[in-house]
C-alpha cells in the first residue's frame, strides 16, 4: 500500500544533522566505529524478530516492548547521522550512487502506481545507468579543487 506521511520529524532531523552536525559526534563515530560488535550485538538483543505488521502504525502493547523498538531505531539514527557508517571510496561510486538512491527512495512509489508490476521497478533500477552516466562530483582530487575554490 501507500507510504503515510509519518515520521517527518526524522526527515527535518536529517535536514538540520546536515547543516549542524551532533555536538561530539567525531567522537561518537570514533567510538561507534571501534567498539560496532557491541553495538551491533545490543541491537540483536533488543530487535523483535517474532513481531509481525507495521511497528510504526500499530504500536505494540507494553512499554518494555516500544522502548526496544524506538531504543534500535535510536541506535541507528545516531550510527547514521554521526557518519560511523561512512566508508571509503577508492572508486569514486558514493557521489552518484548516493543521488540515485535519494532518485529511487523518492520515485519508487510514483513509478509503482504510474506502470504495471514489475516494470515501475524496473525502471527505478534502470535509472542506476543514467546517474552513473552523470557521475557528478565526488571525492576526487579534481572536484575536490573545485569545491574548495568555491
Amino acid at each position: 500500500g501507500p507510504h503515510p506521511m509519518i515520521n517527518s520529524d526524522l526527515y527535518i532531523f536529517g535536514m538540520v544533522i546536515q547543516k549542524w552536525p551532533l555536538h561530539g559526534h567525531i567522537t561518537i563515530m570514533k567510538w561507534i566505529r571501534e567498539y560496532w560488535i557491541i553495538l551491533i550485538s545490543l541491537l540483536l538483543l533488543l530487535s523483535m524478530p517474532d513481531v509481525k505488521g507495521r511497528c510504526d502504525l500499530h504500536p505494540m502493547n507494553t512499554h518494555w516492548e516500544r522502548l526496544r523498538f524506538y531504543a534500535v531505531e535510536a541506535l541507528l539514527i545516531i550510527f547514521f547521522s554521526t557518519g560511523a557508517m561512512n566508508a571509503a571510496d577508492s572508486w569514486g561510486l558514493s557521489g552518484w550512487l548516493t543521488l540515485w538512491s535519494l532518485y529511487a527512495y523518492c520515485f519508487h512509489v510514483f513509478w509503482s502506481y504510474v506502470l504495471p508490476v514489475p516494470y515501475g521497478a524496473v525502471v527505478t533500477y534502470l535509472s542506476i545507468v543514467a546517474f552513473a552516466l552523470i557521475k557528478p562530483c565526488n571525492s576526487e582530487p579534481p572536484c575536490q579543487e573545485a569545491r574548495e575554490q568555491n
